[in-house]
């Protein structure tokens, strides 16, 4: 069922250009009627029941030239007959008659806040693609598809479609203005769900939300297929319902601890908010309005920003968890030194390469003496300290080509690569023990660091070849566990802060 208004409107006569301009993009059919001079009646027709290319003039609202043939009685007063009709829907929109400077202002600001909007929407639609493929993002996909609903309302609602794109088909753009609604509901509460991690088809909201999504897809179908005044209120009901649930969804989560529902939900309130005012308007308890007309779009230019930034921010901290996870495999936990079993394979590979080439590497071995004082003073924690200010003193008098690893609780290795001499080995050794003795605010009061340094040289015979290391040559683990018992033993028998021990030949280790 169509609705019609006739409107009468009177105009003094005026040397200026004069324009009407009714204020809804998706009225159907808005007629222009007026008797000019001769005493004939004219019409000029525009809405989306004609192909904008038909207008009197081509814009995302019906705009109207005001004749200047307008018949005049005898006060020079003219008359404008205008008829708008549109089915389904309850007539409320604003008319306004504009000079043609304010007309071409109101239609740059909106061509620039169109722009903006859609520009920023673009953008935020590659950056969901992007972490989506490359990332295979499940949160961004569902996103990016929000998007493209959002995008396609927006077009719709502010008639730029219908404009711009859909000019010559009159009855798709209608069709497509209440499409793309129905689905932006659905992807919201599809983006959410996926957000929020509900498991799909286990527990009672999941089941809930899945069966929701059944009812509003046959809802959007039957929309479409009958197109009538009852599939459009059901579809009216349906959408803010829709979005109701979606917030509800939000809650849920962040009540079982989903560290992003609230903020998600928060994002996606200004929409849930601004919708609330062309869904009135459709039933005809608000008139149109500046509001009514682009408070959805502002709502949903600030949930764009919104949730794009929270959707980097998560992915951002995701993607340094796994980071975390995956060096675990190669780097120590508390130090961030190398992890022993990649030292032990570099380890391997200098002994290689120093048979090959008759050269020896050295191993120095940094072990922490008053760990127990340093436990008593600050508990456990400090002397977790302790580890990592030797491990950065160690760290920095390294070489590039040297490799540093925690390989006991308390004790830091450095593989220094060949060639190496004595001299080297001594001072690196007493670099780090000077380092070691600087005061550090990190520790407790009146507790220092106390350790020493147990280094040697490897092979302990440098002319062995190659051939020979598998039957007499020691393995990188044989020489560090050597390492570590004459660190132990130094430990409580010498009192000299570095000491360099001779490598042992096979035969000793049995």
């Amino acid at each position: 069922q169509t609705s019609a208004l006739m409107i009468r409107s009177a105009r003094s006569a005026g040397a200026s250009r004069w324009y009407l301009s009714v204020g809804s993009p998706s009225v159907d059919l808005v007629s222009v009627h007026w008797e000019d001079g001769a005493g004939l009646w004219r019409a000029m027709h525009a809405g989306d029941k004609n192909p904008v290319a038909n207008w009197p003039i081509s814009d995302h609202l019906p705009v109207f030239p005001v004749p200047t043939d307008l018949a005049r009685d005898a006060d020079e007063v003219s008359e404008l007959w205008v008829r708008v009709a549109h089915a389904r829907v309850p007539i409320a929109f604003a008319m306004d008659f504009m000079s043609e400077t304010a007309l071409r202002e109101r239609r740059e600001f909106s061509m620039f806040c169109f722009g903006a909007f859609f520009a920023g929407a673009l953008l935020a639609f590659g950056l969901a693609v992007f972490h989506a493929v490359r990332q295979r993002d499940r949160v961004f996909g569902a996103y990016g598809a929000m998007l493209v609903a959002m995008v396609g309302m927006q077009l719709e609602l502010s008639g730029v479609a219908g404009w711009a794109i859909l000019d010559d088909f009159p009855v798709l753009n209608d069709r497509l203005s209440f499409m793309f609604a129905d689905l932006y509901a659905i992807m919201g509460l599809v983006f959410v769900a996926t957000a929020c991690r509900v498991s799909w088809g286990k527990g009672p909201l999941a089941r809930s939300v899945q069966l929701w999504l059944v009812l509003a897809i046959g809802v959007l179908v039957m929309h479409q297929v009958l197109f009538d005044r009852t599939m459009f209120v059901v579809a009216n009901v349906m959408m803010p319902a829709t979005m109701l649930l979606t917030l509800l969804v939000c809650v849920l989560a962040h009540r079982r601890g989903e560290r992003y529902a609230a903020r998600i939900g928060l994002g996606l309130l200004p929409v849930v908010i601004a919708g609330a005012l062309p869904l009135a308007r459709n039933q005809g308890w608000i008139a149109t309005g500046v509001l009514t007309q682009y408070g959805l779009m502002i709502g949903a230019a600030i949930e764009i920003v919104v949730l794009t930034w929270l959707l980097t921010e998560r992915n951002r901290e995701l993607h340094e968890t796994e980071l975390r996870e995956r060096a675990l495999s190669s780097t120590d936990a508390l130090t961030g030194l190398t992890h022993e079993s990649l030292f032990m394979q570099r380890m391997h590979r200098a002994a290689v390469r120093a048979r090959r080439g008759q050269k020896q590497f050295a191993l120095l071995l940094l072990s922490l003496d008053n760990t127990q004082a340093l436990e008593d003073a600050g508990g456990y924690t400090a002397v977790e300290k302790a580890v990592v200010l030797a491990a950065s003193h160690v760290q920095s008098v390294a070489r590039d080509i040297d490799v540093a690893a925690r390989v006991q609780a308390n004790d830091i290795a450095l593989l220094i690569e060949g060639p190496a001499q004595l001299a080297l080995v001594l001072d690196t050794a007493s670099r780090v023990m000077a380092r070691m003795l600087r005061p550090s605010s990190q520790l407790p009061p009146h507790v220092g660091l106390q350790c020493h340094v147990t280094a040697m040289l490897l092979p302990a015979a440098p002319d062995q070849s190659i051939d020979q290391e598998s039957e007499f040559g020691l393995s990188a683990a044989q020489c560090l566990r050597w390492l570590l018992v004459q660190s132990e033993l130094y430990r409580s028998g010498v009192d000299k802060p570095v000491r360099i021990v001779d490598a042992p030949e096979a035969a000793s280790i049995a």
